[in-house]
Order: C-alpha cells, then sequence, then structure tokens
C-alpha cells in the first residue's frame, strides 16, 4: 500500500529517525526495478492503444499494398544510371520529372541505407547486400533520395516512369 509522499517526507526529515516501520512502508511505497508493474497500473497506456491499428487492420492494409503493388505496370520499371558511393558520405540522387523512386540495385556487398534527409538517409529502407541485391520499396514520391554505404559501392536506383 502507497504511502502519501507528503507523510513519507516528515518522516525523513532532519533530526528525525524514522522507525523500522516507517523505513518499509517507504519501500512499499515505489516500484522496485525488479518487480513488474502491472499494465493496469500504468495511466494512459489505453489511451495509446486507442491510435494503433489492430492486427485484422494491420492485416488489412498490408494486402491492399500488395494489391497494388502488383498492379504496377513492369514496363514502367527502369534502372536509372550507376552512382558509385564513397563510404559513409551521403550521396544524393535526384529523380527525373514524372517518376516515383521504386528501389535499389545494389552492385556489390554493402550495408546501404535510403532516405529523404541528407544527415541520416534511413526513413525509406536499408538494404545488406552480400551479394548483388535489388530492394524494391514501392513507389515514393519524392523529388531527391540520399544513399549511405557502409562501404564503397556502386548502385542503381530504380525507378517507375508515369
Amino acid at each position: 500500500m502507497a504511502t502519501e509522499k507528503n507523510i513519507l517526507k516528515k518522516w525523513f526529515e532532519n533530526f528525525k529517525k524514522p522507525t523500522q516501520e516507517q523505513f518499509w512502508a517507504w519501500l512499499d511505497s515505489y516500484w522496485h526495478k525488479d518487480e513488474k508493474i502491472p499494465i493496469e497500473n500504468i495511466e494512459g497506456l489505453d489511451d495509446v492503444f486507442n491510435d494503433v491499428a489492430t492486427k485484422s487492420e494491420f492485416q488489412n492494409l498490408e494486402t491492399e499494398v500488395e494489391r497494388q503493388l502488383t498492379n504496377i505496370p513492369r514496363t514502367g520499371i527502369q534502372h536509372s544510371a550507376v552512382i558509385s558511393l564513397t563510404a559513409n558520405v551521403p550521396t544524393a540522387f535526384t529523380l527525373p520529372e514524372n517518376t516515383y523512386f521504386y528501389g535499389l540495385d545494389v552492385l556489390g556487398n554493402a550495408n546501404v541505407t535510403i532516405g529523404t534527409n541528407k544527415r541520416e538517409p534511413n526513413d525509406l529502407g536499408e538494404i545488406n547486400s552480400s551479394e548483388n541485391s535489388i530492394l524494391e520499396l514501392g513507389l515514393t514520391k519524392v523529388s531527391k533520395v540520399w544513399f549511405k554505404s557502409n562501404t564503397d559501392v556502386s548502385v542503381q536506383p530504380i525507378v517507375y516512369v508515369k
């Protein structure tokens, strides 16, 4: 049972000596790191979960995304020019007009992050390539994409031309 803070503070004022019972009451008023906090004791957790998709909602969204990706005419997907990446140096790729960024073909062994932010280009995806690999991200409407690799490697952006 928790003891109110103002009562606890009075027990531990200068020149006072708390009793054993008061000390135990103080210990019992707080969660120990080794104790599991019951989920019903976490205030506001229900509100957090109200904003989260249910499993079936997520599965429906995943199915819809897969359906849309399979309906992309493959004739519109094209490889762009090869870009050489220097290890740990963000490199920009500006998309031609009327195109969508679709994915990346890594022409070697590298861990490449992809994003819209120069400082930390990782918000669109990451590919860890031990051999030549292609990462298909789906259609993303952006004007510029940044790549960053852990080693020198060549990559070939894949775009969808409308």
